[in-house]
């Protein structure tokens, strides 16, 4: 089972691919996709990092 801490790793991990994606794909549409979801993946990780400060 995952824990709160594996969670936030693995989403911090998925958002710097997507940013990275989003500035250096070579796929237009693969880059687009990325550009797209990066702010959304960004918001989860906030979300995220304030319930395991709330949790401390």
């Amino acid at each position: 089972m995952a824990t709160a801490k594996d969670s936030s790793k693995e989403v911090k991990d998925f958002s710097n691919m997507m940013q990275s994606e989003a500035a250096n794909g070579k796929d237009a549409k693969l880059k687009a996709l990325a550009a797209k979801t990066a702010p959304v993946v960004q918001h989860q990780l906030d979300e995220i990092t304030k319930i395991q400060a709330g949790l401390k």
